[in-house]
């Protein structure tokens, strides 16, 4: 099950960074599917999620799972407190990456290491991740992320090829 998590999760990064590729300045500063974000404020998301991809895989932990793939995402509901001040976070810093297209290079060296990272992992690895340790539940919801917010960055139409990857 850990392989099958592993390998979703890596495939769910490249047609996030594939199609985050094609956007140039204007489009990227266009509404995405994510209310109040634009393309690049959600580019900025993927790259923190990166981020803490990297960190995650970094940073081992002894102690037993005390979420899953489930109750990790409850602290991150709309309405829920870190939600509001998470998305502000994400929108001031993504308008301080002049240009826009600066986030789009940052993402995908980072996205493109935290697969990496991903592939060296021990399936028995326990991970420590915004104050919760997580077993394999946590690259399935790098996956989750990365396949809902691709959906939201080619809003407007753009090919959904690659997604065939993470079905």
């Amino acid at each position: 099950m850990f392989s099958g998590r592993r390998a979703a999760m890596t495939a769910s990064c490249r047609p996030a960074t594939s199609d985050a590729e094609r956007p140039d300045e204007e489009e990227l500063a266009r509404p995405s599917r994510c209310l109040g974000w634009t393309r690049a404020d959600l580019l900025y998301h993927l790259l923190l999620d990166a981020q803490r991809a990297l960190v995650a895989f970094a940073a081992p932990a002894t102690a037993l799972p005390d979420a899953d793939v489930v109750s990790y995402w409850a602290p991150f509901r709309p309405g829920a407190d870190t939600y509001a001040a998470h998305a502000r976070f994400v929108r001031r810093s993504a308008a301080a990456c002049q240009p826009d297209l600066a986030i789009v290079a940052q993402r995908k060296h980072t996205a493109t290491a935290a697969a990496h990272a991903a592939t060296a992992l021990d399936g028995d690895a326990r991970v420590a991740v915004q104050g919760h340790v997580m077993a394999g539940d946590f690259l399935a919801t790098l996956t989750v992320e990365a396949t809902i917010h691709h959906l939201g960055l080619v809003a407007g139409g753009r090919d959904l090829a690659g997604m065939g990857d993470v079905r």
